[in-house]
């Protein structure tokens, strides 16, 4: 917890509001021809940070937010906490410097398979650029991000079999605990899809471990009313009005 975001004992009256912000890319586009949505740059990100404390939404860290799910009640202010899918290598240089300006911490989501690599995934939809190795995600652990699962394969869940689904959830998870050290509890939905079945994925990362998943797009969320394996998140681009999104 930071910057004056806090847990009580027990209150009855506490807002339950946390923002979630989703980002994917900060700084420029490797390919200067390419134009992408996904790419935001340094000065909106570190604007849209303030925006948060300008508006009274304090800062989380995961462990914070997760026990606010277990206990609705016992947050005393209004959340925000911010989160990185694919975990580029760019975030080092380009979003670390202005999460440890401002006191932020942060989660970022890891598909295990293509650490060190590229972004085969979106190969033809986004520029290139190269995924964080082990080294890199250690440097973001050490600098208060909490390195969390993606998957293995960056695949959307509907496209899998039960038994492939439970594979993504558990072999990320068992990968990213023997490579950094921590516990994975969380998991964010490649492309916020939660397969065809919500109910039965709640089940499968329950049964995997994890205590939360991530999907994509939404406002707030509430956390008296949201199902924990379904949490919304702000989707974060170059033109997103974050005041229209915590409206």
């Amino acid at each position: 917890m930071v910057r004056g975001a806090s847990v009580t004992g027990g209150t009855t009256s506490g807002d339950v509001s946390v923002a979630i912000l989703s980002y994917h890319k900060i700084g420029a586009s490797p390919d200067p021809d390419w134009e992408s949505w996904y790419y935001v740059s340094r000065e909106k990100f570190r604007e849209d940070l303030l925006t948060l404390l300008r508006n009274d939404w304090q800062p989380v860290d995961l462990n914070t937010l997760l026990h606010a799910i277990d206990h609705p009640t016992t947050l005393d202010h209004r959340c925000a906490l911010v989160t990185f899918d694919d975990a580029y290598r760019s975030l080092v240089d380009e979003a670390v410097p202005i999460l440890d300006e401002l006191g932020f911490p942060s989660v970022v989501f890891v598909p295990t398979a293509y650490l060190g690599q590229m972004n085969d995934f979106d190969s033809g939809e986004e520029p290139g650029e190269p995924i964080c190795d082990w080294d890199d995600l250690r440097v973001l652990a050490q600098h208060g991000v909490s390195v969390q699962s993606h998957g293995v394969n960056h695949v959307p869940m509907s496209e899998l079999a039960r038994s492939a689904q439970a594979a993504e959830l558990a072999a990320s998870r068992a990968a990213i605990e023997d490579g950094i050290g921590s516990p994975v509890t969380t998991f964010a939905f490649p492309y916020g899809d939660e397969g065809r079945a919500p109910a039965e994925m709640g089940a499968q990362l329950r049964a995997a471990g994890y205590r939360a998943a991530f999907l994509y797009g939404g406002g707030p969320a509430d956390l008296r009313s949201h199902d924990r394996y379904r949490l919304p998140r702000l989707a974060m681009g170059a033109d997103t009005n974050l005041l229209e999104l915590l409206e």
